[in-house]
């Protein structure tokens, strides 16, 4: 029995299973590869949050008829 890591859990041989085999199957199952960039659609994320940063910002609505220009945050009344 041969640990695939140091630390990481037994592996028991299948019946008929050599060692050299167990190795290439725990060497294969570690080296798949997963294209994070066409699962995430990386490039259009990239181009759409760019995108994003040219867009303006909303427009302020005028303000409320209780706010006045006279008040000051300063002013101790």
């Amino acid at each position: 029995m041969k640990q695939p890591y140091p630390g990481g859990p037994e592996r028991v041989l299948e019946p008929g299973q050599s060692e050299k085999e167990e190795e290439e199957e725990a060497m294969s199952s570690s080296l798949e590869f997963m294209d994070e960039e066409a699962m995430l659609n990386m490039p259009n994320l990239l181009t759409e949050m760019a995108q994003g940063m040219l867009m303006s910002p909303p427009r302020m609505t005028d303000p409320a008829p209780e706010n006045h220009e006279e008040d000051s945050l300063w002013s101790y009344r």
